[in-house]
């Protein structure tokens, strides 16, 4: 099949992609179930293990990373980790992530640990959602973005 329509310029990212070659921070963990990159991860049931978040009294570990696969072919939609699998998370860096409500640059960051209506657990926003959500100390976004775009979100939790 040809390419018939391009952009003239590309996506400025991918969930989960790292921004630049700065000082990043980033521990591997296994994934203790399946998920996407760009998404909040949380300690699982072992100190080796990291999964979506389930509770506000989660400990938050970080971002998980977007890994080029091993066949480019492979890659078909979101990138996700199966479990099992190696994934990097992100501690201290600068990260692009898809957000479930409109943000600016400088806006407080937020994890979903609960669902509410269509919104499920591992989504960053805003606010606290009436307790939907737990405030990520050390985190601010870097860019605009509307909802369910990429936002550009700077951490530091090392």
């Amino acid at each position: 099949m040809s390419q018939t329509s391009y952009t003239e310029e590309g996506a400025v990212g991918v969930p989960g992609m790292l921004n630049d070659i700065g000082v990043n921070d980033v521990l591997s963990f296994a994934a203790e179930a399946a998920v996407e990159a760009g998404r909040p991860m949380v300690r699982g049931t072992a100190d080796t293990q990291a999964l979506l978040p389930s509770g506000a009294g989660d400990e938050f570990l970080g971002v998980s990373v977007f890994q080029q696969p091993v066949q480019d072919g492979a890659l078909a939609g979101a990138l996700s980790f199966s479990a099992g699998e190696t994934l990097g998370v992100l501690q201290k860096g600068r990260v692009w992530v898809r957000v479930e409500t409109a943000v600016s640059a400088g806006d407080s960051v937020f994890w979903r640990h609960t669902t509410t209506g269509p919104l499920v657990p591992g989504g960053w926003r805003i606010d606290a959602d009436t307790a939907a959500a737990v405030q990520v100390t050390g985190a601010r976004f870097l860019t605009d973005a509307a909802q369910d775009a990429l936002a550009l979100l700077s951490l530091n939790i090392a």
